[in-house]
This record gives structure tokens, sequence and C-alpha cells, in this order.
């Protein structure tokens, strides 16, 4: 499903948005801290098509 998203949203556990990606496939979060985040990968419409729980150390 990644590969036929248009963008890929970063949230925080509370809801949060914390960025947006136009390239999926290049996701840099090496700005963000040390925290869990969901990303939600979205078609053009808007539809989540798959959500993943990371956690950056």
């Amino acid at each position: 499903m990644k590969n036929k998203a248009e963008r890929a949203e970063v949230y925080t556990l509370d809801g949060k948005k914390v960025c947006v990606f136009a390239d999926c496939n290049r996701l840099d979060l090496s700005k963000l801290s040390k925290d869990v985040y969901i990303i939600r990968y979205m078609d053009k419409c808007g539809n989540t098509l798959q959500q993943e729980k990371i956690v950056l150390r």
C-alpha cells in the first residue's frame, strides 16, 4: 500500500500532526525527537492506506 501513497503524515500519539512528506520513499525522520510516532500513508484523496507506529531512539 505504501507504494500507492501520495504522501505520508507523521503524528504524535496524542494526535498532533508533526510533519507531512510528499515523497513516501524518502522519509527523513532525523529531525524528530526521540519518541513514539504514528505514520499514516495517504492517497491523493486523503484516505489512509496504511498506518504504522514507529519508535525513534
